[in-house]
């Protein structure tokens, strides 16, 4: 008896909570809906020349910034190419440290002299 009072007080509860949820969040939509309106409106009241120089204004940055990119990339690939060859000299150093350590391992391990 105590779980069905409980599940009807929270049933009951819940219906009387989300009606006032849901009509809050209307609120809200509308309000955000109105704004949204009232900026695009004032955005349509802009004059062609205004316009035009924002879309200038906008290519203008976006070559900048290609520029950027690329000088970005260039800098990151000389940076990998040097890393790169710093690691394979290091490497075909260390290739006769290993086989001489393979070898010794060859000649004075039972596995290696069977």
């Amino acid at each position: 008896m105590t779980a069905v009072g409980t599940f009807i007080s929270v049933s009951g509860l819940f219906f009387a909570v989300f009606p006032f949820w849901v009509k809050k969040r209307e609120e809200k939509d509308a309000a955000f809906q109105s704004s949204v309106r009232k900026e695009l409106d004032s955005e349509r009241r802009l004059s062609r020349e205004e316009i035009q120089r924002e879309r200038q204004e906008r290519k203008d940055s976006v070559e900048r910034l290609g520029l950027k990119i690329d000088a970005l990339e260039h800098t990151i690939m000389e940076g990998v190419l040097m890393r790169v060859g710093k690691i394979e000299g290091e490497l075909k150093g260390m290739r006769e440290i290993l086989n001489t350590i393979q070898d010794w391992f060859i000649h004075n391990t039972p596995a290696g002299s069977k």
